[in-house]
């Protein structure tokens, strides 16, 4: 019988790889959005089998669907790749297989969605596989096998590779090796789904398989058990699944095609024509490949039994399905059984058209497929996939190297981008310390021109009274003299202060005026006692307007605690919280005066000062008098 790369359980077995992803997908736990399709996956379940019944309904409800995921796409093109490889319209499924690969490769670091990717590789592999292109084959078989092993769940490393190796070799005659990989897959293919119905069919498929292989082999026997066990297997689990007996129904008709072969070569021929009716009853001829093989099958028992009628019979409805649905090696096999046929009916015309005609499909299939069929299978796999290895290497190490390129220069630019404003934060820093000494100075030449140069003028005014005046006027004159000149010490102290004062902090104005105080009270021999807190948690920064303003405040409260209240005690206190600084000044004197016209024009001063630098002030007259001051704190430059 010659060659067909069709696996004879091809309706059940080779197509589970790519329905897998279909019903594995409805216990996938993934995070790409809402799931519409579990639904729709149900309702589909329970319609025929055969027919466009289920794919008419699986489209309607795809298109009914608002916004469809991610995941929603991926198991409708799942079920559109597996259903145009039953068909055979290869071309189809290899879209539908393409659009699953779009749409995975963005989630591939997803374990699940890795196992989606790898099937729709190793699907591509099955379709170029039975089209006869074998190196695009070996290439998509080799991608599948190399997401699985990088990035498929521990337990799921071999999911539908196992099964699609054996079938390859299985088209290469290597059908001792096929069968130890079917086995192989009975057990691994399995632990990488949840699906019990996809577990299910994945052995029951794979046993099956075996026992081609075995036939192929003419060892009769072990085909036997095999095929024995896979209808073991069915009719135990047909009460599990009562939803899918029409598929029960076509796995039986496969093993029972499958059968037929065996007693055909056992010579019991009754058994086996009862075996091929029951199969192709459940199995219509343009259902598949391995539905046209069942009949070529059928068709050689008849012509052993020599029962011709039935022979050209069922030779002509393989003939006008392969017309609807071709397969160059089925043809192959027409093309010679029609010639056998037509030869003993000693038709030597016909029988010569036939035999021209498998001739010259045969040396197409020769040249085709001679190269493949010496191929070792899993050296060329091993090799290409050692080869992603090295080509994924070289992208990473290409890529590591732009990555240091990229972090050297965003680490000069960093450097230069940091030295710019290191640079341009000291020019800052030296313009605004200009500014303010600009500023200062502009200060304290006012100062000097309005506060020490009317002193000295009022003095030059005096000493020329003085010189004119007599005797009785002088002591006044010079009193007078005194106290200007008192004054100006006293303003040019302050001037000097600021000046040396460089830190600009509020415990050196709190010294400060301790230190003023202090001197005045020892210099007068007054009776009062100075208490100072600085509570303040850190040093504060002052400006020099602050600085300023703050002690010609203080000192003019101090004069009029000194003039006026009577006081025998004086205190400052002084806090600091997170955006204000506190002052609480308090005497225990007698209070302010309403009628007091100097302590009118003080407190407005007062008041004048704090408001210049942007703070407030408060006077309570209870028990002597306390002033609350709050200016804004400033950070340090």
């Amino acid at each position: 019988m010659p060659f067909t790369i069709n696996i004879r359980c091809a309706r059940i077995g080779i197509w589970m790889l790519l329905a897998s992803p279909y019903f594995a997908g409805c216990s996938a736990k993934t995070d790409l959005g809402p799931d519409h399709m579990t639904g729709i996956l149900s309702k589909a379940e329970t319609l025929p089998e055969s027919g466009e019944q289920k794919i008419m309904f699986l489209d309607s409800s795809f298109r009914k669907i608002d916004k469809p995921t991610a995941l929603d796409r991926i198991r409708y093109y799942s079920f559109k790749t597996s259903h145009f490889g039953r068909t055979q319209d290869y071309m189809k499924g290899l879209i539908y297989a393409d659009s699953i690969i779009s749409l995975t490769e963005e989630y591939a670091g997803n374990s699940e969605m890795a196992r989606w990717l790898a099937s729709a590789y190793l699907s591509k592999g099955n379709f170029f596989l039975l089209m006869g292109r074998y190196d695009e084959c070996l290439f998509y078989f080799a991608q599948g096998r190399q997401i699985m092993l990088e990035k498929a769940p521990d337990n799921c490393k071999s999911s539908g590779y196992l099964g699609q190796i054996a079938n390859a070799l299985f088209a290469q005659r290597h059908y001792q090796a096929a069968a130890s990989y079917y086995l192989q897959a009975c057990t691994e293919d399995t632990l990488c789904y949840e699906n019990e119905f996809v577990k299910f069919t994945y052995k029951q498929s794979n046993l099956d398989n075996v026992g081609i292989c075995y036939s192929r082999l003419n060892m009769w026997d072990s085909a036997s058990v095999f095929y024995d066990s896979t209808l073991k297997i069915i009719h135990d689990n047909e009460y599990r699944f009562p939803r899918r007996a029409e598929y029960m129904q076509i796995a039986k008709a496969v093993v029972w095609g499958n059968q037929a072969g065996y007693f055909t070569h056992l010579g019991k021929y009754n058994l086996a024509e009862s075996l091929y009716i029951k199969s192709t009853k459940i199995i219509p001829v343009d259902d598949s490949k391995f539905a046209q093989t069942l009949r070529l099958d059928f068709a050689e028992l008849y012509r052993i039994k020599g029962d011709t009628n039935k022979e050209v019979s069922v030779l002509n409805e393989v003939g006008n399905s392969l017309k609807r649905l071709p397969g160059d090696q089925l043809l192959q096999r027409y093309y010679l059984a029609m010639a056998q046929y037509h030869e003993r009916q000693n038709e030597k015309g016909k029988s010569n058209i036939y035999l021209n005609q498998y001739a010259l499909l045969s040396d197409s299939i020769h040249k085709r497929d001679e190269l493949f069929r010496t191929m070792d299978v899993n050296a060329q796999l091993d090799n290409r996939y050692q080869k992603a290895l090295n080509e994924n290497l070289e992208k990473d190490n290409k890529l590591k190297k732009i990555y240091i390129v990229a972090f050297a220069l965003l680490a000069v630019l960093s450097v230069v981008i940091f030295s710019l404003l290191f640079i341009n934060h000291r020019k800052t820093n030296l313009l605004n310390r200009k500014l303010d000494l600009e500023a200062e100075r502009e200060r304290i030449s006012k100062e000097l021109h309005d506060d020490l140069g009317s002193s000295l003028t009022s003095m030059q005014i005096l000493a020329k009274k003085l010189m004119a005046s007599s005797g009785e006027q002088h002591q006044e004159i010079l009193n007078n003299i005194v106290n200007i000149t008192d004054g100006s010490i006293d303003q040019m102290g302050e001037i000097i202060w600021m000046l040396n004062d460089t830190t600009g902090s509020l415990g050196g104005l709190i010294a400060h005026l301790r230190a003023y105080m202090a001197d005045y009270i020892q210099t007068t021999g007054l009776q009062l006692s100075l208490d100072f807190k600085n509570n303040c948690k850190e040093d504060c920064h002052l400006s020099n307007a602050q600085r300023r303003n703050l002690l010609l405040v203080f000192k003019e409260i101090f004069h009029n605690v000194v003039k006026h209240a009577r006081a025998t005690e004086f205190s400052l206190d002084c806090t600091s919280e997170d955006q204000s600084i506190y002052f609480v000044a308090h005497d225990n004197g007698i209070g302010l005066s309403p009628n007091d016209p100097g302590a009118g024009r003080g407190i407005g001063h007062i008041k004048t000062r704090i408001e210049d630098i942007g703070g407030n002030v408060l006077f309570h007259s209870h028990s002597g008098v306390e002033i609350k001051i709050s200016i804004p704190k400033i950070p340090r430059k």
